[in-house]
């Protein structure tokens, strides 16, 4: 993922996350809006042709807030491999497994 800032203060941070779909803008506005600092996040899509989801963010410190919600995802995600691993185990058949 390729990121373009295409607007940068405090308190204001507009992104084009290049390469990403918007499910993944979504899921971060998402983990924005969540916290107490975000008054206003969006993940949009000019064409979904071209994707390269724009991610809006208004807070009292932007940047800070949008690394705290990257780094709750990758909580997130590590929870759910981990899970995942538990549930379907490397090396081991699954049911359901189409015959090759």
């Amino acid at each position: 993922m390729n990121v373009k800032v295409l607007s940068k203060e405090k308190e204001y941070l507009e992104l084009k996350l290049e390469g990403e779909d918007e499910g993944f803008a979504n899921w971060l506005a998402h983990k924005l809006l969540e916290g107490k600092s975000a008054t206003f996040a969006s993940g949009t899509v000019d064409h979904p042709i071209t994707a390269n989801p724009v991610l809006r963010i208004r807070a009292k410190d932007a940047k800070k807030e949008m690394h705290k919600a990257l780094k709750e995802m990758q909580v997130e995600l590590k929870e759910l491999a981990k899970k995942l691993e538990q549930t379907l185990p490397a090396g081991e058949e699954r049911e359901g497994k189409a015959a090759s």
